[in-house]
């Protein structure tokens, strides 16, 4: 037997037996959180590997909407940070696709690219066109049977930099500007950069049935205004090791 077969054969029979011993499961539910989608230069996640990844989410979860996370045995959320263009024009026709559900969460004063802020707040050249998703398209998706908007504050502040007045502005305004906008009820909001503190949780529990942090974690809190996202990450074996139990419990042990 040539020395490469057998490295070949121990690698696999050291695989076997590791499975054995480590729980290489994936988590029972989990909260996922993109950005953009597609080829641009702020691009998270490329469409090819995005579609990959609806696949293998398919494949082991049911991918459920947010209010529906806790009935299922396994399930995942898809949100969808800042409202960019791409969710419309990549992310819904492939939502249609796999009939799958998501949220979106949209920073009001960014729609149609109306404030200069948003280049410097999303790491965007300034100047670009078409980054952030239309009023029309906003109201289209507000209609859309698959589609759950929800309010990202009004221009994406870190809300940790903010006093406790111009927190609740943020928060509120937003909320009111998509409510009054597109005919909505606005119930979920997203922290800016996953951060919070005390004045903004406090405000987003009175305001919103729900909050969404972004702490890496896969273990969904009982804090409605807290709820854990873990980032997806660009491909599919890293999306595997993220969701598997193992490395949720590294992630324990190294308090992350």
């Amino acid at each position: 037997m040539s020395l490469s077969r057998t490295i070949w054969r121990s690698v696999g029979h050291l695989y076997h037996e590791s499975r054995r011993c480590i729980d290489f499961s994936p988590v029972d539910r989990v909260i996922l959180l993109y950005h953009s989608i597609g080829e641009k230069p702020w691009s998270e996640t490329s469409v090819r590997q995005f579609e990959r990844q609806i696949q293998f989410l398919k494949n082991h979860y049911e991918i459920v909407d947010l209010d529906e996370l806790f009935d299922t045995k396994r399930g995942v959320v898809l949100t969808f940070d800042d409202g960019y263009r791409d969710f419309y024009d990549t992310v819904v026709p492939l939502l249609e696709e796999h009939d799958v559900p998501a949220t979106v969460f949209v920073n009001g004063a960014f729609i149609d690219d109306r404030s200069e802020i948003l280049y410097s707040r999303l790491g965007v050249p300034e100047g670009e066109n078409g980054v952030i998703m239309s009023a029309n398209q906003v109201r289209e998706l507000a209609e859309h049977n698959l589609v759950t908007i929800g309010n990202h504050t009004l221009s994406h502040p870190n809300l940790d930099d903010l006093s406790e007045t111009e927190i609740k502005e943020q928060i509120v305004r937003g909320k009111h500007v998509l409510e009054e906008e597109f005919d909505l009820t606005i119930e979920r909001f997203a922290y800016p950069y996953g951060s919070y503190n005390e004045e903004s949780r406090a405000v987003v529990e009175e305001t919103h049935r729900c909050g969404l942090i972004a702490d890496r974690s896969t273990n969904i809190s009982s804090d409605a205004a807290l709820l854990p996202r873990i980032g997806a990450p660009a491909t599919v074996a890293q999306l595997d090791w993220q969701l598997s139990r193992v490395a949720n419990k590294f992630k324990k042990n190294l308090g992350l």
